[in-house]
């Protein structure tokens, strides 16, 4: 990516960095004379301001995502995360997994039980290989589907099928170490999902801290820290250096922040806040609320019991299979059974039970078809929607609080969604009991596919859980109206 960038931007760029460097000595931890024993500094949070900026970057670093950032160049776009980190260092913490702790506990546990008052590593490491295997591998599986999430959100639902030719990238500044000529190292590299396939090198980083291990795919070295569930990658600094730049220290720091301090006193004014990348003078109303995981409705609506067709149609149908694939035995009594029950969580059970004895792909597809409603049905649930409505009557269209029982609400409460960070619209309506639903206008299933395949990472018939959204890092949704009457819709994390 660094080579494909505007040689003028990334100019700028490094003019605006050692900007920021030249006044390493007001943030020095230790009074020195000595401009040797200073470390050149960089903020992250301008690093990533001056970057999105110069190079005309989206902003992604919003909710938790796998990125920083995102440019499109040509028909390509690259998904960026960007570090500063110094030189030596070159392991670097990328994921955490706070949320998955206690479903990780056991394994942690198990791993120091079998370890205790051993002091040789090879020993720890036969004891516990299939333990660090298996939690690398959940590891791996989380921090993927992070990433395919992020991508999912940044790329939006796509009505049209169009594929966008993407690469990761990680973009990251690396100061020099204390003593000698001060510099900044510009290095770039590969942002890759972990290869689950090919993880080998296994190993716990020492026989005392048996819970802490590292590990490799063939493309980066990890290391996994169990007391604050973090992630860890070797950027093999020295291999990835693209750029070298000289630092030069300012004579007199203090000063020039005194006169960015006269300015600032002079010439106050309102800033422009933006979120994801809206500017908050366009912004007229704002909602959020945490994402609800009922069992059959809102994002898990596929979940219902039964396609949506008459009982006495779908026992027929059920009927049908039975007699296709000449189905006999406990599996035809559960299905008649099936067909029998009222809808509660005895007829879930049951269906859940059948679906786990069924192995036959056919007759699983077959059935799955008639069991549940279709896979990707879905709505975005508003709770509380009667209250909600009737404190916001006019939030998605004029007047759509004071129709919720109109016959005309479709067309009455027709509204633009905007999904950010990508910026891709879709039409969508209120519809059902009390207004409780937002729906696509055209197919169901484009949004549906989007947000449980590709934004949650879950697979067909698969529910959305609690579990999943600590996984992901998504816990709710925010509403954005803008003065053109449009929703601007983010998945966000709230604590």
């Amino acid at each position: 990516m660094w080579e494909s960038l505007d040689n003028n931007a990334k100019a700028e760029y490094k003019k605006m960095i050692l900007a920021f460097a030249s006044l390493s000595e007001m943030f020095a931890q230790k009074e020195s004379s000595d401009e040797s024993n200073l470390i050149p500094i960089i903020n992250s949070k301008y690093q990533e301001t001056v970057f999105q900026k110069v190079f005309k970057a989206s902003a992604e670093d919003i909710s938790n995502t796998a990125y920083d950032a995102s440019i499109t160049l040509q028909d390509k776009i690259f998904l960026v995360g960007i570090k500063t980190f110094g030189f030596s260092a070159d392991s670097q913490k990328i994921a955490q997994f706070k949320a998955c702790l206690g479903l990780w506990s056991n394994i942690i546990s198990q791993i120091r039980a079998n370890a205790e008052n051993v002091a040789d590593k090879d020993i720890v490491n036969e004891r516990n290989m299939d333990l660090y295997k298996d939690l690398a591998n959940r590891i791996a599986q989380i921090r993927n589907d992070r990433i395919d999430s992020a991508v999912a959100n940044i790329i939006g639902p796509r009505e049209n099928g169009e594929q966008l030719q993407q690469e990761s990238i990680y973009h990251v500044l690396m100061p020099s170490n204390e003593g000698g000529n001060p510099y900044i190292h510009v290095g770039e590299t590969l942002y890759k999902k972990i290869d689950i396939n090919h993880i080998r090198n296994i190993s716990c980083t020492s026989a005392r801290n048996p819970m802490n291990f590292t590990f490799e795919d063939g493309i980066h070295k990890y290391k996994f820290t169990a007391a604050d569930c973090q992630l860890y990658m070797n950027f093999e600094n020295r291999s990835i250096v693209k750029d070298t730049w000289n630092v030069t220290y300012a004579e007199d720091a203090y000063s020039i922040f005194s006169r960015i301090a006269d300015f600032v006193n002079e010439n106050e004014t309102s800033g422009v806040l933006r979120r994801f990348g809206i500017e908050s003078a366009q912004i007229v109303e704002s909602h959020s609320w945490k994402i609800n995981v009922e069992k059959s409705s809102g994002y898990n609506s596929f979940y219902g019991v039964g396609a949506k067709m008459g009982e006495e149609k779908r026992t027929q149908r059920i009927k049908a299979i039975i007699s296709k694939y000449k189905v006999t035995g406990s599996l035809k009594n559960r299905l008649e059974l099936f067909c029998s029950l009222e809808n509660g969580d005895e007829k879930f059970a049951l269906r859940d039970e059948i679906v786990r004895s069924i192995k036959d792909p056919q007759i699983l597809a077959d059935l799955k078809k008639l069991l549940y409603r279709p896979s990707s049905e879905i709505y975005i649930p508003i709770p509380n929607s009667i209250s909600f409505h009737t404190s916001n009557p006019n939030f998605f269209a004029v007047g759509v609080g004071n129709n919720l029982n109109s016959k005309e609400l479709k067309d009455k409460s027709r509204f633009t969604m905007v999904f950010e960070p990508s910026k891709t619209e879709m039409e969508c309506f209120i519809t059902q009991s009390s207004g409780k639903a937002i729906q696509s206008c055209d197919k169901q299933s484009i949004l549906g596919d989007w947000i449980l395949r590709k934004v949650f990472r879950l697979k067909e018939y698969e529910p959305l859980t609690e579990n999943r959204l600590s996984e992901i890092g998504i816990n709710s949704i925010r509403l954005d109206k803008t003065i053109d009457g449009k929703i601007h819709l983010s998945f966000i994390w709230l604590d």
